[in-house]
C-alpha cells in the first residue's frame, strides 16, 4: 500500500444534508496540521467498501503529505444504518462531530438544492408527502439487497433512488446507531444554528476536540460554503425555463427584468400550513433527541 498513515480518517464530520458540513469541511482543511477528503464526498462508507482500504486512501487522499489529522465529511455517514458497523470496522477510535439543523428548514434546504437543479420537479409539499409515502410504505437502505440497489442507482451528483428530505430529520435513531458501538467521548455535537452564528469560536472548540492546535481559527476566512452558489447552466435550465415560462404567462410585462428573471429560480418559502404540519411530524423525533442529547451530552438543541 502506497500511504504510511495507519487509522485514517481520524474523525467524520457527519450531518445530514445542509447542516454545514461543506462549510466545516472547507474551514478545517484550512488548517495545517489537517487534511480532509478531496473530493469533499467520499462514497466509500455507503457504496464503494468493497473496494478496500487502499482504494479509499488512494481515491480521497492521495494529496497527504505527512498532516497528522485526516478527515471524511460524507454526511449520508449519518444517515445509512449500516455504515456505523463500517467505521468501527475500520478505524475503531475515530471520532465523530455531528452537526444537527431545525429540521423543518433543513429538509426545505434539502428539497431546494435538488429541485433548482431539475432533478427534483415536485413542488416542496408533494415532494415531502412523497417521501414520507416511501418512508411508510417500509422502502429503505437496510438489507443487502437494497443496499446493493441503492449502490447501483447512485448517481455522480450524490442523489441516490428516493427522496430523504423527511427522515435525514430523524436525528435521536441515528445519533443511537453510533453510540452504540462509539462511546460518547467519541462525539462533539454542533448546532449548524450556532455554527452560523460564531463560527471562529465552535471551530476552535472542534480543533480543541480534535487536539489540534486552535491558534490558526483566528485568522480563517468563515464565508460559508455552499449557500446559494451559482449552479451550471445544465442543471439550472429546466428550472429556469419552467419558471421563466411560468413568468411570461402570469406577470405584468415590465417586472421581466433580469432581476425579475434571477428571482425566477430563488428559493420559494414554505407555506405556513406545511410549516406548522412539518412541525407536528417531527415534534416526536425532536423530543426524542432533546432526551437523548440532555442525558448523553447535557444539550438541548436551540430550536426546542
Amino acid at each position: 500500500m502506497k500511504h504510511v498513515k495507519e487509522n485514517y480518517p481520524d474523525f467524520f464530520v457527519l450531518g445530514a444534508a445542509k447542516c454545514g458540513t461543506t462549510s466545516l469541511h472547507t474551514w478545517l482543511d484550512r488548517h495545517p496540521d489537517i487534511l480532509m477528503s478531496d473530493p469533499k464526498e467520499p462514497f466509500f462508507f455507503e457504496a464503494e467498501y468493497e473496494m478496500g482500504r487502499e482504494y479509499y486512501w488512494e481515491t480521497y487522499f492521495q494529496h497527504w503529505q505527512g498532516q497528522p489529522l485526516t478527515g471524511d465529511a460524507r454526511h449520508r455517514n449519518l444517515y445509512f444504518p449500516y455504515i456505523p458497523e463500517r467505521i468501527k470496522e475500520f478505524n475503531p477510535s475515530a471520532r465523530f462531530i455531528l452537526l444537527l439543523r431545525e429540521p423543518v428548514a433543513r429538509a426545505h434546504s434539502h428539497w431546494w438544492h435538488w429541485h433548482r437543479r431539475g432533478m427534483d420537479s415536485l413542488d416542496f409539499r408533494a415532494a415531502v408527502e412523497a417521501d414520507l409515502k416511501r418512508i411508510e410504505s417500509g422502502i429503505g437502505v437496510r438489507t443487502t439487497e437494497e443496499i446493493a440497489e441503492y449502490t447501483r442507482k447512485l448517481d455522480a451528483a450524490g442523489m441516490g433512488p428516493y427522496r430523504t428530505y423527511m427522515d435525514s430529520g430523524y436525528y435521536a435513531e441515528q445519533i443511537e446507531r453510533y453510540l452504540a458501538i462509539f462511546p460518547k467521548e467519541c462525539f462533539k455535537i454542533v448546532f449548524f444554528e450556532n455554527l452560523i452564528r460564531n463560527p471562529k469560536l465552535h471551530v476552535e472548540d472542534i480543533l480543541r476536540f480534535l487536539g489540534a492546535d486552535p491558534g490558526p481559527a483566528e485568522h480563517m476566512d468563515y464565508r460559508p460554503e455552499n449557500i446559494n452558489k451559482g449552479i451550471s447552466w445544465r442543471s439550472a435550465r429546466p428550472l429556469f425555463l419552467r419558471q421563466l415560462g411560468h413568468a411570461f404567462l402570469t406577470a405584468p410585462l415590465q417586472t421581466l427584468t433580469p432581476s425579475g428573471f434571477r428571482s425566477a429560480v430563488a428559493r420559494p418559502p414554505i407555506d405556513q400550513d406545511t410549516r406548522q404540519w412539518l412541525a407536528r411530524h417531527f415534534q416526536p423525533h425532536n423530543a426524542r433527541l432533546a432526551q437523548l442529547l440532555a442525558e448523553k451530552f447535557d444539550l438541548r438543541p436551540p430550536w426546542i
